[in-house]
């Protein structure tokens, strides 16, 4: 399944956000309605310019109607740890800045930034950035 903003027909794109327009579609491979339930996913985490793929494998059991549930639920899971991650850039990148600032602050000058390479955890992040941005607050008031 696939969700994508693409420009309009007669449009160069210079016209703003009307210029385009949300395509989107699947395609079963023979696994009918699967394709409308990863679709569905992606339209229920408001996922845009993606690409979802989700194979199975059959291996003899049949699932009967739960294997869309399964397919559904893949593809949720999938697209949220994408996103996740999506969101965890800047998040790493403020991170580092307000680093650099606290030190700047506490006179240390260029202090050595911790790596927040590892940092996988998108509330534990946003918790970190709310508790900087609360440190670089009180320092500056000094």
């Amino acid at each position: 399944a696939w969700r994508c903003l693409a420009l309009k027909r007669g449009r160069d794109g210079l016209g703003g956000p009307n210029d385009y327009g949300l395509e989107e579609g699947s395609d079963d491979d023979g696994e009918r309605w699967g394709g409308d339930r990863v679709l569905k996913a992606m339209r229920e985490v408001g996922a845009v310019d993606l690409l979802v793929v989700v194979s199975r494998w059959y291996g003899g059991t049949n699932l009967g109607p739960v294997r869309f549930d399964h397919m559904r639920t893949c593809a949720r899971e999938a697209l949220k740890a994408h996103m996740d991650e999506e969101a965890l850039g800047p998040l790493r990148e403020e991170l580092s800045g307000l680093d650099g600032e606290i030190a700047r602050l506490r006179g240390q000058g260029a202090a050595t930034a911790a790596s927040y390479a590892d940092l996988d955890d998108l509330d534990k992040a946003q918790r970190l950035v709310t508790a900087k941005k609360k440190t670089v607050e009180l320092l500056a008031k000094r």
